[in-house]
């Protein structure tokens, strides 16, 4: 059975019992405490504190730290964002975490850390990736496969999906994958044991030529 409350409350507001199993709607808010869920919530769920929700949440969540299972929606923290699952994007000043998939983006003033990625991670110094499907930025991007574009002044990937691209001052691929093909602009480029200055790439005449190879 599902609990719908709307309420803007002075100081704190549950919906429900915190140390049950629930589900709720509508819009949540607890001014100067924190405001916890276990279950999944529908709406929009704000703190100046500490918010959690166990399992799913859709719609908006916000606050200093801020803690979901599996987010649909948006999530804006002031300190950090800490999510397993985000379909939607993560807004956070200091750190903007993702520690399983995420489809959409991850927006973070100082480090940004994600699993699976399909979308666009952001962090002004570090940006750690498992595997970026997208584009990374940051001072320093890291990611353990690379499927898309890493930009930042020092750029490291693992190895290289179908097609890796690289810009910045340093740019490497520690282990390539001939099935895929990478690109590097910058100032000193690596992939594999191979290393140039300006421009580098490997695999690209290969992907090319199967890409414009007729299918039977």
């Amino acid at each position: 059975m599902v609990e719908k409350k709307i309420s803007i409350p002075l100081i704190y507001h549950v919906t429900g019992r915190p140390e049950t199993d629930e589900d709720a709607e509508g819009l949540r808010l607890a001014l100067l405490r924190e405001s916890h869920l276990n279950g999944n919530f529908r709406g929009v769920l704000a703190s100046c504190g500490y918010s959690s929700v166990t399992r799913n949440l859709k719609g908006a969540m916000g606050g200093f730290l801020n803690r979901v299972n599996g987010l649909c929606g948006l999530n804006v923290s002031a300190i950090i964002d800490d999510s397993d699952y985000l379909d939607g994007v993560s807004i956070s000043l200091l750190a903007g975490l993702v520690e399983n998939a995420l489809r959409g983006a991850n927006l973070a003033g100082i480090l940004s850390v994600s699993g699976e990625v399909s979308g666009l991670t952001y962090a002004t110094l570090v940006n750690i990736n498992r595997d970026l499907h997208g584009e990374g930025i940051g001072a320093v991007c890291i990611a353990g496969e690379l499927t898309g574009l890493s930009l930042g002044a020092y750029n490291y990937a693992e190895t290289n999906g179908r097609i890796a691209v690289q810009v910045g001052l340093i740019n490497r691929v520690a282990d390539y994958d001939p099935d895929g093909a990478v690109i590097q602009f910058g100032g000193y480029n690596t992939i594999g044991n191979r290393a140039c200055l300006g421009v580098n790439f490997k695999g690209l005449e290969k992907l090319v030529k199967k890409e414009s190879k007729p299918s039977a």
